[in-house]
Formats: structure tokens, C-alpha cells, sequence
């Protein structure tokens, strides 16, 4: 069997599929990537058993085969030939002979074997192919079909990943929950010391709830998307089809996840609304003169409104105003400088609301033009 690929969409496809491929392989064929073609169309799949991604280009065929090819190999070969040559791969079978030892008998056998044959420009060259069967796959499953824009869906997948956990003793702060329901889209990650909820509103009444591996989001929100994510939802597995040939699919968490909303809290009433900008800037010069470890900083907020941090081990100290507007009686409360700073990098907006009780209260941040006035990090307070 004989197929030919232009090498510029070979590429693409091999370079999305390795986006899957770990690199601590513990079955040896998932350092293949698993080849279909059919009907003039060549199905790549790459996997790390977490995560499933697989993309479809045209080529020219003249039947069907199912193999296993080494990934990294085939993908450097392409990648260093010129571009947009095109490239013909030939599937060759073969038989070796192969001695084995049963009960005391020496056994002769013959043992089938597979090779591709690849030439391209003045070059030949040969790759072993595996058995395509054996290379696990993730079975399709009916679910629930919901369609997502996409790009409000990778922000928000953008403003909860960052602050998913890993701690391996609390598998469902691994993930991103999403939940579907009253046609809205539903996204959370916490890794219990920072939080992030958004909402983005859906067409569709179906109702469903899961938690999301953070792996996944992570390939996903590095893809090319279309206009949609079409993403379907079963008992065990989720399935993104992020555009029209490029469908990621993996297994769920099967943890429940925690139950955030009784964490956040609902009568605050200390606001500073001050620029995003600006205080991202005092931020990162605050944290340079703070604990190395804690990276603790004060908001002091009054009638004055200041940032300070120290460290004590080295005689560092920093000292700065902040602009904004306070509402509320006077506080003084620790934060981890960092975490707050990863938390407002997230935001594009130009002013942020940042509601506090307590200095042994959580901080709650909002964007203060957002459609949904669930949307929200919250950052939990240091005390020290």
C-alpha cells in the first residue's frame, strides 16, 4: 500500500499530534503515533493515555492500513526536508525467520513484519512499523453535546488553569471543573490557596458536570480553534473537536470536586477598586524585598493606601502608595505577592474591584466590566 503527503501538512499534523506524547513513556509503542488512512485521508493520533489528540489531512492512497510509527523520528525526518515537497510512503510486509525455545523443543517459526518505505526529493529512507491494533485508543461514547465559543471558552480556561493544584493526594484540585447548566458554562480551578470561577453562557439546556484534566486545557488552549469547541461530555471520558480536523479527547477526574462556593465569601465590605496595571507593577517591586519563601506582602488600606513588604533576614524593606479608592474601615492584611499577581495578570480590563472582611478573610477580585457578576479569583490571606 502506497500513500502520498505533502510535506507542509505532514508537519502540522505530526507537530500537533507530539503535543500528546509524554516524555516519560511507560508502554513503548506510545512513542509511535498511530497512522489510519482511509478513503485518501491519514488519521494521526499521538497519546500519553491521558490525553488523546488527533488530526486528519488529505493524501493520496490506494487502499487502507492501520500502523504504529516512531513519532520523533518521523517527524524529524520531515521537518528537515524542503518545504511543501511531496512525500510517498510505501507499507511493506515481510517475514523474518525467529527461534524459540518450548518445552525443551527449538521451534522454527516465520514472524510477519511491517516497514515503511519513504521517499522524498533524492533521499530514501526506512522506518519499522508497528501493528496499528495495538496502540490503545479511547473509545467514542455517547454523551452530552454542548458547543462552546471559542474564544470566551479559552479565556476562561485561561483565568481557572493557572490555579489548579498538584497535590497528588487531592486528584480533583488537578482539574478544572465545568459545570453546564440554565445555558450557562461554568469553569473553576483552586489548588485551595488561590480561585478562579467564570461563566460564559451556552445554547444548549443541557445540564452536565466534570472534572476537566489539567493537561488537556493546557494542550487545548495552545491549539488552532474555530469558531466553536464542540465538546462532548460521558460518563468517564470528555471529547473536544476544536476545529474541523483536530479532535482531543481524555479521560476524566473521577474525584468529586471541592465545594467552592461555600468558601467564598458573601458580605464583604471593604472595597478597593484601583487600576490593573498599576497595581501589578507595585506588586512586582514588592515582591523583590520580600521573604523568598512566603513572598508575603501588606496591603494597608485606609485613608492612605499603601503596599509594603520586608525581609528580615537580609534588612530588605519596601514601602510604596498605591492610587485606587477605598470604601470601608481601615485593614492591613497579607497576601502572597506572587499568587495575587498571577491572579490579576489574567484580567484585561483597566480597573479592578478587589473586595476584602477580614484580614483572616479571603480577598475577592473582579473585573469590574464583566458580564457576570458570579466571574471571580479569590486569594486566601497570610497571616504573619
Amino acid at each position: 500500500m502506497k500513500f502520498i503527503a505533502n510535506q507542509s501538512d505532514l508537519l502540522k499534523t505530526l507537530t500537533l499530534t507530539g503535543k500528546a506524547i509524554g516524555t516519560s513513556i511507560v508502554i513503548p509503542i506510545l512513542e509511535c503515533c498511530l497512522i489510519n488512512i482511509k478513503d485518501n485521508k491519514l488519521e494521526a493520533t499521538g497519546s500519553n493515555m491521558e490525553v488523546f489528540i488527533t488530526n486528519t489531512l488529505e493524501v493520496k492512497a490506494d487502499g487502507e492500513a492501520c500502523i504504529a510509527v516512531p513519532h520523533n523520528k518521523l517527524t524529524s525526518l520531515v521537518k528537515s526536508l524542503p518545504d511543501g515537497i511531496p512525500i510517498t510512503f510505501e507499507l511493506v510486509e515481510f517475514t523474518i525467520d525467529v527461534t524459540r525455545v518450548f518445552e525443551g523443543k527449538v521451534i522454527n517459526e516465520k514472524e510477519k513484519k511491517q516497514r515503511l518505505d519513504i521517499k522524498a526529493g533524492s533521499g530514501e529512507y526506512v522506518l519499522p512499523a508497528e501493528n496499528g491494533e495495538d496502540f490503545p485508543v479511547l473509545e467514542n461514547k455517547d454523551g452530552i453535546e454542548i458547543k462552546l465559543e471559542s474564544q470566551l471558552f479559552l479565556e476562561c480556561v485561561n483565568k481557572t488553569l493557572f490555579a489548579v493544584g498538584s497535590d497528588k493526594l487531592k486528584p480533583a484540585m488537578a482539574g478544572v471543573l465545568l459545570e453546564v447548566a440554565n445555558k450557562m458554562a461554568t469553569l473553576t480551578g483552586t489548588n485551595a490557596h488561590i480561585l478562579g470561577t467564570f461563566n460564559m453562557g451556552v445554547s444548549s439546556d443541557k445540564q452536565a458536570t466534570c472534572v476537566i484534566p489539567a493537561r488537556i486545557l493546557g494542550v487545548l488552549k495552545d491549539m488552532p480553534v474555530g469558531n466553536d469547541v464542540k465538546v462532548t461530555i460521558s460518563d468517564r471520558n470528555i471529547v473536544f473537536e476544536v476545529a474541523e480536523n483536530i479532535t482531543l479527547k481524555s479521560v476524566l477526574i473521577g474525584e468529586k470536586f471541592v465545594d467552592y462556593k461555600g468558601f467564598i465569601p458573601k458580605n464583604n465590605d471593604k472595597t478597593l477598586t484601583i487600576g490593573r496595571e498599576d497595581l501589578k507593577n507595585a506588586l512586582r517591586r514588592a515582591v523583590l524585598f520580600s521573604n523568598s519563601v512566603t513572598n508575603i506582602i501588606k496591603l494597608n488600606l485606609g485613608t492612605e493606601l499603601t503596599i509594603t513588604s520586608e525581609n528580615n533576614d537580609y534588612g530588605e524593606k519596601a514601602n510604596e502608595s498605591l492610587q485606587g479608592d477605598f470604601e470601608g474601615d481601615e485593614l492591613t492584611i497579607g497576601l502572597n505577592g506572587k499568587m495575587l499577581m498571577e491572579c490579576i495578570s489574567r484580567y484585561k480590563s483597566e480597573n479592578l474591584k478587589i473586595e476584602f472582611s477580614t484580614y483572616t478573610r479571603p480577598a475577592v477580585i473582579k473585573d469590574t466590566t464583566s458580564d457576570y457578576k458570579q466571574d471571580l479569583m479569590m486569594i486566601m490571606p497570610m497571616v504573619g
